[in-house]
């Protein structure tokens, strides 16, 4: 209920222009992201979640602002992909910019659907599925708008059998350790 609440938020300061607020300051954007991907390995117990990135990544980011971003790609990796395979998060800097992908195998998205699923109230090509009923169609949107707000960009693409989404943000700061 929490998370349907603040995406109805979220979506108003966006709607009235004001855009989704961020707050950076330099965190570990490594420990941010498997602490969501614990708590979310607890609430969709039926789907198998890997990390694969370095042990510690620091840069200028917003950490519940990530872990929104997280939850989101995760959960709906979860909903419309291949059950019994892994969705994994993949955490990378290259100096520049931080990357936060998520990968799920399951069928491939249509380049025109993939065009426009960031976009408000969008879904995948089989939105008479019964999951797609619960959902509002704003998890895509806010990961964008969170993106925006970091000065970024969230894609997707199809790459290897699975569909990868992708969220890429300037990093001022960022030092990876293995």
């Amino acid at each position: 209920m929490r998370e349907l609440l603040d995406d109805l938020l979220n979506y108003s300061k966006t709607s009235l222009g004001v855009g989704i607020e961020v707050h950076p300051q330099e965190v570990d954007v490594a420990s941010a992201c498997k602490e969501e991907l614990s708590q979310l390995s607890r609430a969709l117990p039926a789907c198998e979640i890997a990390y694969e990135g370095p042990e510690q990544l620091l840069a200028t980011v917003d950490a519940s602002r990530i872990r929104q971003v997280v939850s989101n790609l995760v959960i709906n990796a979860s909903k419309y992909g291949d059950v019994s395979k892994p969705v994994t998060l993949r955490l990378a800097s290259d100096g520049a910019a931080t990357t936060i992908s998520v990968e799920n195998f399951g069928a491939r998205i249509s380049t025109a659907t993939s065009s426009k699923m960031f976009n408000l109230a969008q879904r995948g090509d089989d939105s008479a599925l019964e999951l797609s009923r619960t959902s509002l169609g704003l998890g895509l949107f806010i990961v964008q708008e969170i993106a925006k707000g970091h000065g970024g960009s969230a894609t997707s693409e199809y790459r290897n059998g699975q569909n990868v989404f992708s969220v890429r943000l300037p990093a001022a700061a960022s030092v990876t350790t293995d």
